[in-house]
């Protein structure tokens, strides 16, 4: 059986950096089960990108590279957005009104059949339109 495909937003890793509860346990048995090889984990460059952001603003650049080492190993594929990629996120932006860098992880999902992991109430609006699969992870 092929493993389940998940996109992470930038939103639960975040959680998970700060240790928030419910998400940094949900997070860790995620990590696990990719690990396990049960699920696939997939993260666009750009959502990377803005976690490295945040990480910058909430610890400072000498933390957000140790986070970016860190990141090295866990069993999470970052995938770089490809031309036509980066064009499918700005038009996902002027359609919908939508922050561009999650416009990146909307694209990716679409790209291969997965859901996306998230708890920004930004996304549910594509879940209830039949867009792309939300796991839920918010309040």
């Amino acid at each position: 059986m092929a493993a389940t495909l998940l996109v992470l937003d930038s939103w639960p890793v975040m959680e998970w950096l700060k240790g928030r509860e419910p998400v940094m346990a949900r997070f860790d048995e995620l990590i696990h089960l990719a690990m396990m090889g049960e699920v696939q984990l997939l993260i666009s460059n750009i959502n990377f990108g803005e976690i490295y952001y945040n990480s910058c603003k909430e610890w400072g650049e000498n933390r957000a590279d140790e986070i970016c080492e860190e990141f090295d190993g866990l069993p999470i594929r970052i995938v770089h957005p490809s031309a036509g990629g980066v064009l499918a996120a700005a038009r996902v932006k002027a359609r919908y009104n939508f922050p561009y860098a999650d416009s990146f992880a909307v694209v990716l999902a679409l790209d291969y059949g997965a859901s996306i992991v998230t708890g920004d109430p930004d996304f549910l609006r594509f879940a209830r339109d039949g867009l792309v699969r939300v796991e839920w992870w918010g309040k």
